[in-house]
Order: C-alpha cells, then structure tokens, then sequence
C-alpha cells in the first residue's frame, strides 16, 4: 500500500469514528479502494497496449510504404550488351585500305581474301589457295586451303561509316602460318574503299606532299602508276606500266566501282609531252577515249582537268585523284 493510499486509510479510520462507521464498514471502503485502483491500473496497462500496438501498426505500415517506394524507384537493371553478331560476307566484299599503309585488302562475294601494295587488285586474278572467310559469332572464321584443319576465328566489327576492325588470333605451333613461326595476335583498322563509304570518301593519302609538277611523257613514270581513288568517290584506277619494251611508255589501266554490277573499264593510257593524258579504250570496242587536259601531280594527289573536246570522262571536268599505293 503506497503512502498516499494509507493516508486515505487512515482519514476514512478517523472519520468513520466520528460517524458510527463500524469495522466492518471501513473494511469494505478499503477493499474498495483496491478494487478502483486494481481497474485503474488495468484500464492504464490495456491504454498502453493499445498505444504500442498502434505505435507497432503505424511503423509495419511505414515499412509497407518505404519498401513500395524503395521498389518504384530502384533504377532499371542496366542492360547488359549484346554480343557482336557475324559479320557476314555482304558487309567484306569489296576493297579496304590498312590504314596509314599502301596494303589494300579484296574480299570477293564467295569471301576470298586478295591481298596486295600493288596496283593490281582490279585486274588480277583470285588466287586458287587464297584464304577464304565465312562468317561467325562476333566476327569471322578464316580458312587457308595452305593449312587444312587451321581455321582462324577472327574478332571484328564493322561501323556504318565504314571502319573495320579485325583481330587475327596468336598462331600456335601447330598451325604456324607461312612462315613456320607461330606470332602473336596482330590487330587490323582498316576502312572501305569501294562500294564507297562515308570514311572512305574522305580517305587522304599517305605519300609525301611535294610541290606542284605538271604530268608530261617526260616524267609520266614517276607519277602515273599506282592505285588511286576519286575523291569523294568508290572509283578506283590502276595505272601499271606495260612490261613490253616496244610498249614502254603505255599504261595498262583499269577503272571500277565496286558499288555497281559493271566489270572494270580497262585499256591503255600515256601522257603526251604537251601535257595531256589520254585513256583509251581497248581496240574495237568503239567506245570513247578520256582526255585530260592537263594533269598536276602533288605526290599525294593527281589533279585532272577535263580537256573540252574530250569523248568520255571519269568523273567530272576537275577530277582529283587521291593516291593509296
């Protein structure tokens, strides 16, 4: 029994004296005191209950809540990349330039490989064991009849502005390549030429520039051969000295785009020693010759201007001619 509660005995005791209160009376007082204090404290504990439970409710429905909105805003898994697909044979065919080298690359339409720093691609015949690719999971599989059991799974992906970028695997000693020597990886940036692309329109050349010389008989040796490309163009022209001595002053010329079905134009070509340079057509065709009317080497470049009278042309009347080997 608290203080307090024993006082209220007490003062109950005291005035019960003073009012005929028998014993018995103020027993029952007191058990009735207790009574009210025991419902007191039990209406006070259900309150209590009653207030964490809520408290425990309000908190479990907070939790609901920051849980939804934790899962709302959570980002989106990033999206994993999709591997590299095949790169098929439609995107090789054509002829591609190693850049910042004379080496230009011809896949034909069935996948074989030509390779050469010469100005002969063109014309030149696909060799029996030339290496041959076919397409496969994020790149391509090259095959060389020369070493049966020996394909190469080549890496390479191919930009929509022309860009290639192969990655010939390590040799091994199995298959050691040509050499015999097993070599490590080698990587390849090259760009295509024709069927013409945006990178390969702005292709530049690699020669060294030198001052403007204008194209005569006299020096058309030193300036004419060579594989060249029209700028802004897939044309490509190759200009290889004839090998017969009667002959020694023509060139054996050859003239395509392999963006269209046409087979490559071809004939002879010379520079006269008033500067013009004449492109004629093989004998008994009937078609036209192309006459510049003057040409202006720069080492890296051939500037042609169309002469009037001429019967055909190549390009335009000012033809610039970039040069790649």
């Amino acid at each position: 029994m608290s203080t307090f509660e024993r006082r209220v005995s007490e003062l109950l005791r005291g005035y019960g004296e003073g009012l005929e209160m028998t014993t018995q009376d103020v027993n029952r007082l007191e058990q009735e005191l207790e009574q009210k204090k025991g419902r007191d404290e039990a209406a006070r504990k259900h309150r209590r209950t009653r207030v964490l439970q809520a408290a425990v409710a309000a908190c479990a429905l907070i939790g609901v809540a920051l849980g939804a909105v934790a899962v709302r805003s959570k980002p989106d898994p990033t999206p994993q990349p999709a591997s590299p697909g095949p790169v098929t044979l439609e995107q090789l065919e054509g002829i591609w330039r190693v850049d910042g080298s004379p080496w230009l690359w011809r896949f034909t339409a069935d996948g074989h490989l030509v390779q050469s720093e010469k100005p002969d691609l063109l014309t030149r015949a696909v060799p029996r064991d030339a290496p041959v690719a076919r397409p496969a999971q994020g790149g391509f599989i090259m095959s060389d009849p020369a070493f049966p059991g020996c394909d190469a799974r080549w890496t390479a992906t191919i930009s929509a502005e022309g860009h290639m970028q192969a990655t010939e695997p390590a040799e091994t000693k199995a298959c050691p390549g040509e050499d015999g020597i097993a070599s490590p990886a080698s990587s390849w940036d090259l760009t295509r030429l024709s069927p013409a692309s945006p990178a390969g329109r702005a292709s530049t050349s690699t020669f060294t520039p030198i001052a403007p010389v204008e194209v005569t008989i006299e020096n058309q040796d030193a300036y004419l051969g060579g594989t060249w490309l029209l700028r802004g163009t897939g044309t490509l022209l190759t200009l290889v000295q004839n090998k017969y001595p009667q002959d020694v002053h023509l060139f054996q010329y050859a003239l395509q785009d392999l963006g269209t079905n046409a087979a490559p134009r071809t004939g002879t070509a010379r520079a006269r020693l008033n500067g013009q340079v004449l492109f004629w057509p093989p004998d008994g065709t009937g078609s036209c010759t192309v006459e510049y009317e003057s040409v202006i080497s720069r080492g890296r470049t051939l500037e042609a201007k169309l002469a009037a009278g001429s019967c055909d042309r190549f390009g335009g009347v000012n033809d610039t001619w970039v040069r790649l080997n």
